[in-house]
This record gives C-alpha cells, sequence and structure tokens, in this order.
C-alpha cells in the first residue's frame, strides 16, 4: 500500500481509500458490487462511508462522486485507529540562523583598536625609556670624561708645578757647586763659598776637600734630600699622567720632555761627576733645558 496526496486538501491518506478521511473529497468508487470492504471484506450496509471494522472509508452509492456531496466526518473511534505512518509528519524544525548583529562587529572593532593602541603604546614607551636611557649614559659619561679631564688638568699643574720647585732647587745646589769647585781652584774669596774652601782661613790645597766641606754642611744636605724627596714625588705623579685623555696627549709628550730635562738637572746635583768644565757645560746645558720645557708647558697650565 502507498500513501498519496489529496488533490483538494493536501493531507496524505492511503491509495486505498475512496475519498479523504480529512475533508471527504471523493478519490475513486471503492466499494464493489459485492457490498463488501475492499480492505477488509466485511459486509457493508448502504449509506455507510466507513468500514465498521476497519474504519477504511468508502463510498456510498446514492451519493455522486464529486466536491459537492455532503461532508461526513470521520468518527472518532476510527480517528484513533488510523497508522501513525499514514498521518502527516510536519517537516524537520529549522532552528532559525542567528543573524550577525552589527553592535557585536563594532565591539570587536573597537577591542581591535584598543588593543593595537596598546601595543603601540607600548613600544612607543620602550622606545622612550631606552631613548632616556641612552642620554642618561651619555650624560653620565660626558660627566665622567669632564671629571677625568679635569683631574688629568690638575695632575699635570702638580707634576709641572713639582718639577718645576725640584728643578729651581737644583739650579741654586747647583750654582753652589760651581762657585765652590771654581773658587777653590782659583782661589776666588766669596763670603758664601769661603766657609768651603777656606775653613781655616787659607785655601785648601785640593778642590775635592773644598767639595767635600760643602757636601758635608749641613743645610747642604738638607737641601739634596729636599731634592730627592722631590724626585719621588715627582715619580709617583708621571706614573698616573701615563695615560693621558685625548686632548691632552700632546701635553703629556711635552711633559715627558720636561721630566727627562728634569731628572738630567736633580741628578748631577745630587751626584756632580767629571771635570769644572764639563759639569759647568752640562749643568747649563740642563738648566737651560729644563727651563725651556717649563715655558712650553705653561700653555697646558693657563687653560
Amino acid at each position: 500500500m502507498a500513501m498519496i496526496q489529496c488533490p483538494k486538501c493536501g493531507e496524505w491518506i492511503s491509495d486505498q481509500s475512496g475519498q479523504c478521511i480529512q475533508c471527504g473529497y471523493v478519490l475513486s468508487p471503492q466499494m464493489n458490487d459485492q457490498g463488501k470492504c475492499p480492505k477488509c471484506g466485511a459486509e457493508i450496509q448502504e449509506g455507510m462511508r466507513f468500514c465498521s471494522r476497519c474504519g477504511c472509508p468508502l463510498l456510498a452509492p446514492n451519493y455522486p462522486n464529486g466536491d459537492d456531496q455532503p461532508q461526513q466526518p470521520v468518527p472518532p473511534q476510527y480517528q484513533q485507529s488510523v497508522p501513525p505512518q499514514y498521518q502527516q509528519v510536519p517537516p524537520p524544525f529549522e532552528q532559525p540562523k542567528r543573524k550577525f548583529k552589527t553592535k557585536y562587529l563594532v565591539i570587536i572593532l573597537i577591542a581591535a583598536v584598543v588593543l593595537i593602541a596598546g601595543v603601540v603604546a607600548a613600544v612607543l614607551g620602550v622606545q622612550y625609556v631606552q631613548e632616556q636611557n641612552r642620554l642618561k649614559l651619555e650624560e653620565e659619561s660626558r660627566q665622567y670624561a669632564e671629571e677625568v679631564r679635569k683631574q688629568y688638568a690638575d695632575n699635570l699643574k702638580r707634576t709641572v708645578n713639582t718639577m718645576l720647585l725640584g728643578a729651581s732647587q737644583s739650579e741654586d745646589a747647583g750654582n753652589l757647586i760651581k762657585q765652590v769647585w771654581y773658587n777653590s781652584i782659583y782661589e776666588e774669596e766669596d763670603e758664601t763659598t769661603d766657609p768651603y774652601t777656606k775653613p781655616d782661613g787659607y785655601f785648601l790645597e785640593d778642590f775635592n776637600d773644598a767639595l767635600n766641606n760643602l757636601f758635608s754642611d749641613y743645610d747642604f744636605n738638607i737641601t739634596l734630600d729636599t731634592i730627592e724627596r722631590n724626585q719621588a714625588e715627582v715619580d709617583a705623579l708621571m706614573k698616573q699622567m701615563s695615560d693621558p685623555p685625548e686632548e691632552y696627549e700632546e701635553a703629556y709628550e711635552d711633559l715627558k720632555e720636561l721630566y727627562d730635562a728634569y731628572l738630567e738637572l736633580t741628578n748631577m746635583v745630587i751626584n756632580p761627576v767629571g771635570s769644572l768644565k764639563t759639569f759647568s757645560e752640562d749643568f747649563n746645558d740642563a738648566d737651560t733645558e729644563t727651563a725651556k720645557c717649563l715655558s712650553r708647558m705653561q700653555m697646558y697650565l693657563e687653560e
């Protein structure tokens, strides 16, 4: 048995039914001439529209086959007996698709803009901090370099002044050595050298004795000790000056030349050697060179 659709109301009914059980539309004569139900074969009385045994729709012979025949509703006892597979099944429920609301799109766009702005702000913040750190380091480096330069300038001035003091003391001591040496040989009287050249009122025969008298003198020995201590202080200062800033590299070269001349001058006074002539010439040369170097260093001290 197959299911067909009523051409009038559209309900699904059996293809063996004579008329629609919903609207009563006559499909085709179903009751045979013998007066039996076409489905179960039960006896059908005249005027019946439904089989009293199985409820199968029937076409009464006294009604014309058409839309104008009287409508007889289906008895309630037969409505329940209709098989479920013949009942109309509603189409499956389809959940309506949710429309993507514009406000959600706006919220997402705003969130994206806020996120991007936050990232940009973070990047700019990091760059700002890095730039500030760089400027801070540059300022600290500049200050440190300025302190180093100032410290080197102070040490340079101290070193030059220390050598100037030692050179001045050596110059006085060296000139006294020359005078004692000369006056002892040529028997020249001088109130400064007489205590060494003629301690007993007359000149000594050997100039070495006169020089020994000088180097045995208490005051002169103090002068020599002062010159030696000056040398030690200058040596310590020169070690501090060995790594000059770039702007003082030329000054350091001139300082080394002064140091060499200074050492030669002071050493000649502490330990004089040679003859009177050679000593005098060497001493004068060393004294002149030291004075020249000191003069050249003045331009650095005035800065």
